[in-house]
């Protein structure tokens, strides 16, 4: 009877000594599971992150590679950092010419913006009375509509021109004045070119007109000189960038 009991015992005891080995072992084999799987959910979460991350990235470099493509397609220049467009030029040669070209609009673009910068504007009474001007020195409406004609030219792009012709004189003709010493030796150097009757009479009304129209002449001549040295200076230089 004694022997089976202390069997008994014995087993017992082994139980009790196996059994928190057995725990011990089972909860640090969980701990490492649950470490494992952690770190196995973390790695997606970054990578998920990263993809989205260099999605977006992709999706601007697309936008900003279309935006510039479609700069370099439609934008023939760019002025003070504003675009002359394709669709200007389009614009201007249907409704024109086809002698117009990009070069115009640009000039054109630089000139706007010129005077925008020194605070020089032209209104329209600056324009109508330069006009009506224009057609008394040419004999009437008719005759200058006929001058328009011929060199295909409506009525809108001489007044276009007739504005741009102002502008220019108002931002190139300041400090410019002709002298009668330099009307009198243009009038000197042109004798063969000009009217013998005025030549005859220094002072009749036609000496006169001559005197005054040589002196708009050469005033204008200075006033063009200082344009297209300003403008080649700034068609090659940095306010322009042609695509």
């Amino acid at each position: 009877m004694a022997g089976p009991k202390k069997k008994t015992t014995v087993k017992k005891t082994e139980l009790k000594v196996t059994a928190p080995r057995k725990t011990s072992r089972a909860k640090a084999a969980a701990e490492t599971e649950a470490s494992f799987f952690d770190s196995a959910d973390q790695s997606p979460k970054k990578t998920i992150i990263t993809k989205k991350y260099l999605y977006a990235v992709v999706v601007v470099l697309a936008v900003i590679g279309v935006l510039f493509t479609a700069s370099r397609f439609w934008v023939i220049a760019w002025v003070d950092n504003k675009p002359v467009t394709k669709f200007e030029l389009y614009s201007l040669l249907e409704s024109r010419d086809k002698g117009k070209t990009s070069e115009e609009l640009i000039v054109n673009a630089l000139l706007k913006s010129e005077g925008a910068k020194q605070r020089q504007s032209v209104e329209e009474a600056e324009i109508e009375e330069e006009v009506k001007k224009i057609e008394s020195n040419q004999g009437g409406a008719e005759q200058l509509d006929q001058i328009l004609s011929i060199r295909g030219l409506t009525r809108e792009d001489f007044r276009k021109l007739v504005s741009q012709q102002l502008l220019i004189q108002k931002l190139f003709g300041q400090g410019v004045n002709i002298t009668d010493d330099d009307v009198a030796k243009f009038i000197e150097s042109e004798k063969a070119s000009l009217d013998p009757q005025a030549l005859a009479n220094p002072e009749s009304s036609e000496a006169a007109r001559m005197r005054d129209g040589i002196k708009e002449q050469l005033k204008w001549n200075k006033v063009n000189e200082n344009y297209n040295n300003w403008l080649k200076e700034n068609l090659n230089g940095s306010r322009v960038s042609r695509n």
